[in-house]
């Protein structure tokens, strides 16, 4: 079994969608040869950046954001790291974000 972006799957299920996948890029129905990983990456970035609007109901589920005095490099977002203590935290949606788009 394997836990990606929240998604508990095995390695068949990635290899049905995958090859799915494919046959639609070959019957016309994409336009290029999508990848289930990709598509995930790409579906968890989109609703992170949408979360960080304030008008948006997740947006109270964020921790605090903190104010920069130094301009360093541009940061992904500038909200505070959480301490985890268990796995099942350091995988939750919202601690991956957090901590891949730094």
């Amino acid at each position: 079994m394997l836990f990606h972006d929240g998604v508990l799957s095995s390695v068949k299920n990635l290899q049905e969608e995958s090859m799915f996948l494919k046959r639609a890029f070959r019957c016309g129905f994409a336009t290029k040869i999508l990848e289930v990983n990709s598509l995930l990456d790409s579906a968890s970035k989109d609703l992170f950046c949408n979360m960080q609007r304030s008008h948006r109901c997740l947006f109270s589920i964020l921790p605090v954001e903190t104010p920069h005095d130094h301009t360093l490099r541009e940061r992904g977002h500038n909200f505070v790291l959480l301490r985890c203590q268990n796995n099942i935290r350091k995988t939750s949606f919202l601690n991956r974000c957090l901590f891949s788009i730094v």
